[in-house]
C-alpha cells in the first residue's frame, strides 16, 4: 500500500496506511488462489472484514485487484483499483 494516484477531486488516504500491518488482511490469502477480486464492498466483506471496514469508512464502493506474479510465478503484488 505504498503507492496511490488520485484522480481530480479525490482526496489521498495514503497517511491511513502508515504503519497499517498487511497480516490483517485476508485478501492476499484469497487472491493466492483466485487471482482477482473484482465487486463491490458487500461482496470484499465477508472476504476480508479488515479492509471492508477501512474502505466503507473512505466511502469506497467497488474494488478490483489483481495478484501480480514474475517470470517464474513467484507471488510479487497486488495491484488494485477503487
Amino acid at each position: 500500500m505504498r503507492f496511490e494516484l488520485c484522480g481530480e477531486g479525490i482526496h489521498s488516504i495514503k497517511e491511513q496506511y502508515d504503519n497499517f500491518h498487511l497480516s490483517w488482511l485476508m485478501l492476499p490469502d484469497y487472491l493466492k488462489t483466485h487471482t482477482t477480486f473484482i465487486g463491490n464492498l458487500a461482496t470484499l466483506e465477508p472476504l476480508d472484514h479488515v479492509l471492508y471496514d477501512r474502505f466503507r469508512k473512505n466511502g469506497i464502493e467497488y474494488l478490483a485487484c489483481i495478484l501480480l506474479k514474475d517470470d517464474i510465478e513467484t507471488p510479487t503484488g497486488i495491484l488494485g483499483f477503487t
